[in-house]
């Protein structure tokens, strides 16, 4: 993995146990079960890295299209430098097999 890979899941666990944390402050009033106050706390977590790994991706995520009408064929790209994005582009712009949607 590049180093410029770990900083977008860092965050989202970063993210993720902020949430987490938020959620087992916000139960522990109430005097659940270890068991339901644990499996609270995982889910909200798990929900929190999601959320912020689909936001880091929308924002870093590079998506390449065939320029076909009917093509369907996608390659999307995360920490490329510009001359492999460019070998990215002339691949999927002339690739030998169009995918059509049916």
């Amino acid at each position: 993995m590049k180093s410029n890979q770990y900083l977008p899941r860092a965050v989202s666990l970063g993210a993720g146990a902020v949430i987490a944390t938020t959620a087992a402050s916000s139960l522990a009033p109430y005097a659940l079960p270890g068991h339901l106050l644990a499996t609270c706390v995982m889910s909200a977590g798990a929900s929190g890295m999601w959320l912020a790994n689909y936001a880091i991706d929308r924002v870093t995520v590079r998506s390449l299209r065939c320029t076909a009408a009917e093509c369907t064929l996608t390659v999307r790209l995360r920490g490329t430098d510009a001359a492999e994005s460019r070998r990215w582009q002339e691949a999927v712009a002339d690739h030998p097999q169009h995918r059509l949607p049916h």
